[in-house]
Order: structure tokens, then C-alpha cells, then sequence
């Protein structure tokens, strides 16, 4: 019999629960949104009762008038790195979207989340769609070809930048003097349509 593996993780994007007032309970902080020291509360809470991975959505904009509670991070990569450095074992993935992120932004920000939490980064890979969205970063909502267009780009690109740096680079080495082989740390040169990157990542795999 094949056996199956079920990866089971949370969603921190309601810091304070599923109903729209539940920010208002006695037990509740209502700062949970930009409160690190919450969510890392949350995260240690899921790593302890054996869970994958967090998983952290993200909305670039707020809609006029909201009259709700805000339940989205203020800036996945940024309150995950927090997270990272209070926990062990559990995958982090912060969401990121191709439609405002630069292929080499991605690679980067993600390699370097990936070494200093000893390999647990995933990636949630979303366009966005919302033309507040847009409106945030000076721009009309594209047509649907270009949105995915782009988002298949910067998916190649960035895993090419990924692979720029190989392992057989290396390491530092103090006795022979070699800091890195760059003979494997070499340009990708990739120009699509919407994105592009030279190259090579600046960390290493």
C-alpha cells in the first residue's frame, strides 16, 4: 500500500478568529496585526502542536471605508523573518505577487529568508487582481494574458536565478585561501516579454 503524506498548516491572516467581531472579545488583542510578539505566539503555538507551516496571505491595498478589522499581515516577508528567528521546525510561506515584485526582489528576499531559517521558505505564488491594488503602484489592472504572462516569467526567472549560484562554488576556505569557485556562480542574461534579470543571486543555495 502507497503510503500518503498530508502536510496540514494554518493561515495567519485573522489574528483575532473567524467572525468579524471577534477582535472586540476581552481576551482578544486588538493591536494583533502589527503585535510580532502575538504572532509569534501563534507560530510556536502551531510548530508545539506539530503542524507544517504557517502560511501568510497578503493584501497590498484597504478598501475605502472598511469598517472591519484588519486580517492580513502588514508585510509577510518581513513579519515572517521575525518568525523565523523564534522557531525550528515549521515552514514559513509568505505570499508574494508577481504582478509588483521583480523576479531578483523574489529570489533574493526568499534565498536569504530560506538561509537564515535552516531551509523551511515556501513560496505562495499569486497576480493580483484588485484594481486598488494596482491603483497602489501607479498602474491599471492589466488584461488577464498579461497578468499570467508575467507571472510565468518571473516564475522561470526567478528559479533560474535561484540555480546561479551552484554548490559546487563552494565554500570559504582559510587554509587554501579560496573564498568561492566563481566558476559556478555565473549571469543568467534572461530578457522576457514583462520581466527580466541579469544576474547571478548574491547568496548562495
Amino acid at each position: 500500500m502507497k503510503t500518503r503524506h498530508m502536510s496540514i498548516g494554518i493561515a495567519m491572516s485573522d489574528f483575532y478568529g473567524n467572525h468579524k467581531n471577534a477582535w472586540r472579545s476581552e481576551q482578544t488583542d486588538p493591536l494583533a496585526y502589527i503585535n510580532i510578539e502575538e504572532q509569534i505566539k501563534y507560530a510556536k503555538i502551531a510548530e508545539n502542536g506539530g503542524l507544517d507551516y504557517i502560511f501568510m496571505p497578503d493584501r497590498v491595498f484597504l478598501h475605502t471605508g472598511f469598517t472591519g478589522s484588519i486580517n492580513f499581515p502588514i508585510d509577510p516577508i518581513v513579519q515572517i523573518s521575525a518568525i523565523a528567528a523564534h522557531t525550528k521546525h515549521i515552514g514559513l510561506i509568505p505570499t508574494l505577487s508577481t504582478s509588483f515584485n521583480e523576479p531578483y526582489t523574489i529570489a533574493r528576499q526568499l534565498r536569504a529568508l530560506d538561509l537564515i531559517s535552516g531551509g523551511r521558505v515556501g513560496w505562495q505564488v499569486v497576480p493580483s487582481f484588485e484594481p486598488e491594488a494596482f491603483a497602489n503602484y501607479g498602474q491599471n489592472v492589466p488584461k488577464s494574458s498579461d497578468k499570467y504572462g508575467r507571472l510565468h516569467e518571473v516564475i522561470q526567472i526567478t528559479q533560474a536565478l535561484w540555480g546561479s549560484w551552484k554548490k559546487e562554488a563552494g565554500e570559504p576556505n582559510q587554509n587554501t585561501s579560496v573564498f568561492l569557485n566563481s566558476e559556478y556562480i555565473q549571469p543568467i542574461n534572461l530578457q522576457g516579454k514583462y520581466v527580466g534579470a541579469r544576474g547571478p543571486l548574491q547568496a548562495p543555495p
